[in-house]
């Protein structure tokens, strides 16, 4: 669960208190707010995801603040939050003034800093076996991203020319793990075959039962 060290935005040493960068409709982002809410931990105030007014960079004992990235206004694909989130994705948390990222590591950092009963078993073979499903999970962020953006937010989340070049120039600067250029192009540009998103929907429920 690595801290990430010294990161760009100015927007993250400011931050006092609990904060989460995400988008209500996201996998990744939802499995967050569900450890977040395990640990007692309760949804606090919107604020947006690059206000950094003094009175907005405090949480409250006990609530995280809810700074969305909206994917539909494509707050990602924004040098401010690029600055946040390299890979230009969801979730974030910061937690007074540190970043994490990956949403598995961002909950294995709530079960160490929160307590409580744990989200990670300490008994063996009940620990290997839930690491065995986190690294499934891990696997499948891909199609995730596939059957959200097909069936979820569909024709919201398509770019238009001007968008897929900003896209293009945010990736040149180092966002490139998450391949999204080459997915958005596909995406926005309907290359992508029906039997494509079929195939993910697919892994998405074989996973889901397995």
């Amino acid at each position: 669960m690595p801290q990430i060290q010294n990161p760009p935005s100015p927007i993250v040493p400011k931050l006092e208190g609990l904060h989460l960068f995400h988008f209500d409709g996201a996998p990744c982002a939802q499995r967050v707010r569900f450890a977040l809410g395990e640990k007692g931990l309760k949804r606090g105030r919107e604020v947006p995801f690059d206000f950094v007014e003094s009175a907005a960079c405090t949480g409250e004992p006990g609530r995280w603040v809810s700074r969305k990235v909206s994917l539909v206004r494509k707050d990602h694909m924004t040098q401010e939050y690029a600055q946040i989130h390299p890979d230009l994705v969801v979730p974030a948390l910061v937690h007074d003034g540190k970043l994490w990222l990956e949403s598995l590591d961002i909950i294995e950092y709530l079960d160490d800093a929160f307590g409580g009963d744990p989200l990670l078993p300490k008994e063996e073979p009940l620990r290997t076996r839930t690491l065995d499903l986190a690294n499934q999970a891990r696997a499948l962020y891909v199609s995730l991203r596939y059957v959200t953006f097909r069936w979820g937010l569909g024709l919201l989340a398509k770019l238009n020319s001007g968008e897929q070049q900003k896209l293009k120039e945010l990736v040149g600067k180092g966002a490139n793990k998450e391949n999204l250029a080459t997915f958005y192009d596909g995406f926005s540009n309907n290359r992508i075959r029906d039997s494509v998103f079929e195939e993910h929907l697919q892994n998405c429920s074989w996973h889901s039962f397995s």
